[in-house]
Order: C-alpha cells, then structure tokens, then sequence
C-alpha cells in the first residue's frame, strides 16, 4: 500500500517546538493562538519598559495614570475582537502596558537606588519562573488546571483579609509575600490552560489572552523584587545599627 509521506524539513519551525511540548500534539490553531498571544506580550513588556523608564525620568505616576489604566483595560474586556477593531485593541493594550510600567517606575526607582542588580536579577528570575510554569501548563491536558480557579479566588479572598496582618505582626509579612507568590504562579498555570482550551474551542480574542498572561507576569517580577528590595534593605539596616553599636 502506498502511504504518501511528507518531505523532510531540516529546519524545524516554532509550531513543530509546540507540539513537541506534549505527547498530544497541540493543534494547529491553537498553536498558532499561543504564537499570537506570547508574541504580544513581548511587545506589551516592552511598553511596560519604556513606560518605567518614562516615569523614572518624568514622574508621571499619579491617580490620572491609574485611571486611565483602568479604563483601557475594562475597554479590553468589554470590546469585541473584531478584524476592525483587531489595531485599535492592540494600540489599547500598549498603552496598558505603558501605564503599567509607569505605575512601576516609583519601585524599580527606590530598588536601583539600593542596589540595581535586584532589577536585572529579579528579570531574570521572572523569566525563568514564567517559562517554567508555562513549559508545564503547555504540556499538560486543556483542562488539567482549570481546577486552580477556586483555589486561586478563595486564596485572593484570603490574603485580602490577611493583608494587614504584617501591620500588627511584623513576622507575618514573609508568610503573606510567600502565599502572594504562589498564588501568583497559580495564575500563570491557570492561564496558560485556560487560554489552551478556549483556542480549542474556537477562541480568537489572543489579546484579552495576552492582558491576562501580562498581569500575570508583571505580578511575579513584583512579587520577587519586592522581597529581594526588602531583604538587603533589612540586612543593610542591621549592618548599620551593628556599626553604630561598635
């Protein structure tokens, strides 16, 4: 029996990586909605950048910034995606992101003053973190996580209650950052299944995808930049007070 064989291609493209991430193969449009939504929020945290390094320079970050944030993104949600609204929606996610760094210009600020590679190594840590948890949320079933929603809302729901514990119980602080943070890599693996089983359902909206995994990614390098900008300032404040006792 003839079977008609496919040519060899000695150059393997970045569909041919997707599918390898799991023993199913993604299928073809979802692999092409995962190009999409991971390649705009690259764009997206490169605003985010120039918005931070914006607002460093001109202190732009205020309640108008806030709200014109807020507003972009209900306009993201509430919009439809459309092949005419397809520049519009983009031109809207940007500007999130541009604000979003705006918004962050004030913390990475005070962070460079006390020592700038928590920046560049925050970054990376983001990175590697973001890519791991993605690496696994693609291998996994459409649905193998969604079950995370519940959980994550219930822990949301918590840490709000739990939030000004660190006020009357200093210790508090690194067990409240610590769930933050986890919750924060639930949200990447959630997404990331989330977006997978709506691509497979027919969902063409890869912009509210990429708003979601941009947040999620902003949370993260927050998350850890914080906590690394508190420990040296804590250990900076020690050094201090033992030189003073000497």
């Amino acid at each position: 029996m003839y079977t008609h064989r496919q040519p060899y291609n000695t150059i393997p493209n970045l569909g041919d990586i997707f599918s390898n991430f799991t023993s199913k193969p993604i299928l073809p449009h979802v692999q092409q909605y995962m190009m999409k939504v991971y390649g705009t929020v690259a764009f997206t945290l490169v605003a985010a950048f120039v918005g931070c390094l914006v607002d460093i320079e001109y202190q732009l970050c205020g309640v108008m910034t806030t709200v014109l944030e807020f507003v972009a993104i209900f306009y993201l949600l509430l919009s439809r995606h459309t092949i005419d609204t397809i520049t519009t929606r983009f031109a809207v996610l940007l500007g999130v992101g541009f604000l979003s760094g705006v918004s962050l210009g004030t913390l990475v600020e005070f962070t460079l003053q006390l020592d700038p590679s928590i920046v560049a190594t925050s970054t990376m840590m983001t990175a590697l973190i973001f890519a791991a948890i993605s690496f696994i949320a693609l291998r996994s079933p459409t649905t193998y996580w969604l079950f995370l929603q519940s959980i994550i809302t219930m822990t949301a729901l918590g840490l709000l209650v739990f939030s000004i514990m660190p006020f009357f119980f200093p210790s508090m602080y690194y067990i409240v950052n610590v769930i933050s943070f986890i919750m924060s890599c639930m949200c990447v693996l959630y997404h990331t299944n989330l977006l997978m089983y709506r691509a497979e359902n027919g969902e063409k909206d890869y912009i509210a995808g990429s708003l979601a995994l941009f947040h999620d990614i902003i949370d993260l390098f927050v998350q850890i930049m914080t906590w690394l900008t508190v420990k040296e300032d804590t250990e900076r404040r020690k050094a201090q007070l033992r030189r003073e006792a000497e």
